[in-house]
């Protein structure tokens, strides 16, 4: 991401104190769901440089890696942007291999996109401060991320940004094994070819539906992507378009 940034001749700015862009009380809410204090804190950074004189601030999590920078280019001339997610897995409880797979389009931040003086901005700050504020207990860990524009999605019209694809670990391992049912499955839900992928990593060192996601899965995943720059991936998703033409 830093480099993809110097490339295009941004500023970046992945060094800042993550919770010094949120209240304490909100903090102490939060509790163990780091987050739901980065949802916020994402966004208070973003307006932070705004007031600094930026035109634009874009944030991408940390878990992404660009693998074909020349063609990822989120829309500046949108009012503001966030993420289709696309979320490939099997039912719960049922390990990869022992039943179906489905995709689930969902709209996440894991990029965003905000210009100066953008009210959505404004108004996603309070809502999460409001939600947070009066929740009954510890808030659920996407409830001001994905929850949240998921179900604002449904009564308003969000700019998506499409080219960051959610990587989740049935897919990666897809990837890495080359398995035409899981990138034929993915593509069909894909509505642009993806140039980068958020990783998940909140499912470092855990099992996931039967799959070990440690360190070296996802050194294998991110050797795969640079490698062949997501064409596999890609390649599924044209296919399937040049058949529907």
């Amino acid at each position: 991401v830093e480099a993809w940034a110097i490339s295009r001749g941004y500023d970046y700015k992945g060094d800042n104190p993550l919770f010094s862009f949120v209240p304490d009380w909100y903090r102490e809410k939060a509790g163990p769901h780091i987050t739901v204090v980065a949802d916020l804190a994402r966004l208070n950074m973003a307006q932070h440089f705004l007031e600094q004189g930026y035109d634009r601030a874009i944030w991408l999590d940390a878990d992404v890696v660009i693998f074909e920078p020349d063609q990822f280019q989120p829309d500046l001339s949108q009012p503001f942007l966030v993420c289709r997610e696309i979320w490939l897995d099997t039912d719960p409880d049922v390990n990869f291999g022992e039943g179906p797979l489905h995709c689930h389009k969902k709209v996440t931040n894991s990029l965003t996109m905000f210009p100066t003086g953008c009210e959505f901005l404004e108004y996603y700050i309070e809502q999460c401060l409001s939600m947070v504020r009066d929740a009954q207990g510890t808030v659920p860990r996407l409830s001001v991320g994905t929850h949240l524009l998921t179900q604002l999605s449904k009564t308003q019209k969000l700019p998506l940004f499409q080219q960051l694809g959610l990587f989740s670990p049935i897919l990666m391992q897809g990837i890495i094994k080359s398995i035409p049912e899981v990138l034929e499955l993915y593509a069909t839900a894909m509505e642009s070819p993806v140039y980068a992928a958020n990783l998940c990593l909140s499912f470092r060192g855990k099992q996931h539906k039967g799959l070990d996601v440690s360190d070296a899965f996802f050194e294998e995943t991110v050797t795969c992507l640079l490698q062949n720059h997501g064409a596999e991936l890609n390649q599924h998703f044209t296919q399937r378009n040049n058949l529907s033409d």
